[in-house]
């Protein structure tokens, strides 16, 4: 009876320190994370580093991207204009 007793606090004892290691674990983590993100966040507000989203928004501007062909398509269903590149003459 009294080993049962010892066996079950033991368990509870090893239990309640797993946890504890696993919630130091993820605190660690959080505080990095945020650490990092502090860190990106003054570079960016001092003029170090661009935005990492902006660094592809070219892909989605310009003459060849869908949003400039569609907005091209829409111009010609229209009736207006279309686009014409100068020719070397």
């Amino acid at each position: 009876s009294t080993v049962r007793n010892v066996e079950k606090v033991w368990l509870a004892e090893k239990k309640r320190d797993e946890e504890a290691k696993r919630t130091a674990e993820l605190q660690k983590q959080i505080d990095e994370e945020r650490e990092i993100d502090d860190l990106r966040r003054l570079q960016r507000d001092q003029g170090l580093v661009t935005d990492p989203k902006q660094k592809v928004e070219w892909m989605y501007e310009g003459p060849g991207s869908a949003v400039s062909a569609a907005e091209t398509a829409d111009a010609y269903k229209l009736g207006q204009k279309a686009y014409e590149p100068a020719t070397a003459a």
